[in-house]
């Protein structure tokens, strides 16, 4: 299976048309950027990108293989965004303790209205008279 930062960067450089226009979007060396192509190349045992000392093209394999590492990218972007709104999502109790004209005056509508739009919150709230001995 190949590396999917390998796959991005192949993608990055096809879409942005050279190692170096994609080594100044990505900030990544221009080297290192050949070299994990290279090595994506080397893993499929196809020339994805056709490379001379003053150009390169991708190569009809590569322009496929292209089009099929997008939607890869775009599968895994959405694969990471349901962890992310998973994580994102407040979650859990809130528990409140205070007097309880603090709790009728300010806190009574809060948790009503924080809680109608989360799912999975629940609130409690316990107000208790103090006594002077």
């Amino acid at each position: 299976m190949q590396d999917l930062t390998d796959i991005y960067y192949f993608v990055q450089v096809v879409e942005l048309g050279s190692f170096t226009a994609a080594s100044k979007a990505l900030g990544v060396a221009k080297s290192q950027l050949s070299f994990r192509v290279a090595r994506l190349e080397a893993s499929l045992g196809v020339r994805l990108i056709q490379r001379t000392t003053r150009r390169s093209h991708v190569s009809e394999i590569g322009r496929r293989y292209y089009e099929q590492c997008r939607l890869l990218l775009a599968a895994a972007e959405q694969t990471q965004q349901v962890i992310d709104d998973a994580q994102a999502a407040p979650r859990g109790r809130i528990h409140v303790a205070c007097p309880v004209l603090f709790a009728q005056l300010l806190l009574a509508p809060i948790p009503s209205i924080s809680c109608a739009s989360i799912r999975t919150c629940r609130s409690t709230s316990t107000s208790a008279t103090t006594r002077s001995t």
